[in-house]
């Protein structure tokens, strides 16, 4: 099912969605008069952010910058959720009790990067529009900053250490590190580590 025309077809549609959406906001922005503090405090470039500048009421460009931000954000966690859900169908339907168990193992793990990922965002957009939750620009950005890279540095360390090999691979340095080398007999030999 999954083939290069494929793949090069959604990637080209996420990118375009990606960059269409968050292009209207900047756009209607940039169109405002601008009379207010030329410093804005935030780590990364976001169209939202410019509402502080603005001299007229920026209720209708903030509402349209928050509702392509859903779009783009939920949209994509919608498919996701989908996919999770035919997995588990699927895995249900396996005879084999360790099969499902390496497969739930694996999602689980996915859904926790997922989460790290979705949650946060969630409140630092949806922080503005409920009346009792604040966020000090500091929150906002160390929260920013935390789901824009702390999933994607996890990742590689999740999905290698899954593997046999890199298990093997990091036992045995671990275990040379520690001074204890194992033979290819399975004996365990001593070494000393000079400097």
């Amino acid at each position: 099912m999954m083939t290069n025309q494929t793949m090069a077809g959604l990637t080209l549609f996420c990118w375009g969605i990606a960059h269409i959406f968050p292009g209207i906001s900047t756009v209607s922005f940039s169109l405002m008069p601008f009379c207010g503090p030329n410093k804005i405090i935030q780590a990364f470039c976001t169209t939202m952010s410019l509402k502080s500048l603005v001299c007229v009421d920026t209720s209708r460009q903030y509402s349209l910058a928050f509702a392509s931000a859903m779009f783009i954000l939920y949209v994509p966690l919608a498919f996701i959720i989908f996919s999770y859900i035919c997995i588990v169908i699927s895995v249900l339907r396996m005879a084999k009790g360790q099969g499902r168990m390496k497969t739930f193992s694996t999602c689980a793990t996915q859904g926790c990067i997922i989460s790290i990922y979705y949650i946060p965002r969630f409140f630092v957009y949806v922080t503005p529009f409920i009346p009792n939750l604040t966020m000090t620009p500091d929150k906002s950005i160390a929260t920013t900053v935390f789901y824009s890279l702390f999933p994607p540095v996890i990742n590689p360390f999740i999905y290698c250490l899954r593997t046999k090999e890199i298990k093997q691979i990091f036992r045995r340095w671990l275990q040379k590190r520690k001074g204890v080398m194992p033979t290819k007999h399975g004996q365990i030999v001593a070494v000393t580590m000079s400097n």
